[in-house]
């Protein structure tokens, strides 16, 4: 007998985690805000903080990184910001919902995201 239970699909709960590729060439920021809907997930708009994250630099250049701190200016050293070199990676366990990439050089940036909600 076969079961007519729907499938439970991301968009009916909150997502336990993502994982967010971004790339870009020198001189570029790029702002990602995971509470305000702006960020497409597999088709769904994330609209949540999350508990986890883990930056990944998985290109060959130099990236800066800066969370929950929107609109600082990451083009010189700051307190607060993060520079990844080619291959390192930040680990952040405290609540997430926005992160800052500044790329120094052009780079590949990976990025994991795990919520503990259910």
């Amino acid at each position: 007998m076969a079961r007519n239970t729907p499938p439970i699909r991301p968009k009916d709960s909150l997502l336990r985690y993502a994982l967010l590729v971004d790339s870009d060439s020198a001189g570029m920021t790029n702002s990602l805000i995971f509470n305000d809907g702006s960020i497409e997930y597999f088709g769904i708009s994330i609209r949540q903080n999350f508990q986890y994250a883990l930056i990944d630099n998985v290109g060959l250049g130099t990236v800066r990184i800066s969370y929950n701190r929107p609109g600082i200016d990451m083009s010189l050293p700051t307190n607060g910001a993060k520079t990844l070199d080619a291959k390192d990676a930040l680990y952040i366990e405290e609540e997430v919902w926005g992160i800052d990439i500044y790329y120094e050089t052009a780079s590949t940036v990976e990025i994991i995201l795990k919520s503990d909600k259910e």
